[in-house]
């Protein structure tokens, strides 16, 4: 007649409860890829702890885990910097094009500015000139007229002081 021991039966079925649970994190963690690990962590965490609490050496476990998590954490960071290398180079490379454009377009805004100005003070210099060119005429008018009169008084003086000629 054999004799029931249940303590070595709950323990039978408590090593045979971790080790499928082992397996189900050794299978998950086998069929998952590193893009989706950190949904995992939690999950895998969760099982080691309850492992954990039934006495059972989980050391290997959590190494093998851990070691994923590591690795899938260095993946992602490592693939973070390669996307940010990848996004910031072209972008850059923009920002010294979209610079050089704005210069351009500042320098020819620039230019017109200038062109704008100078042809509205175009006007303003004509009138000048034609003011000065006017006044010029009339101080040559006076001149003339000066002239002329004295000329006239050359001969009028000319005939009374020589009336024979």
């Amino acid at each position: 007649m054999s004799v029931c021991n249940g303590k070595k039966v709950i323990l039978d079925a408590q090593k045979d409860f971790i080790s499928a649970l082992s397996n189900v994190i050794k299978g998950k963690l086998s069929r998952s890829e590193v893009d989706s690990a950190s949904s995992l962590r939690d999950e895998i965490q969760v099982i080691i702890k309850e492992m954990d609490y039934k006495d059972v050496d989980v050391s290997p476990l959590k190494k093998l885990s851990n070691s994923f998590f590591d690795f899938a954490a260095s993946y992602d960071q490592a693939r973070s910097t390669l996307h940010d290398m990848d996004v910031e180079s072209p972008r850059k490379e923009l920002f010294v094009v979209l610079g050089e454009r704005l210069t351009n377009v500042m320098f020819e805004e620039q230019d017109k500015v200038e062109e704008v100005s100078s042809l509205r003070q175009s006007p303003d210099n004509i009138k000048k000139e034609i003011r000065a060119l006017c006044k010029r005429v009339q101080d040559l008018k006076f001149l003339l007229n000066t002239a002329e009169d004295e000329v006239e008084g050359a001969k009028l003086s000319n005939l009374i002081f020589n009336p024979g000629i």
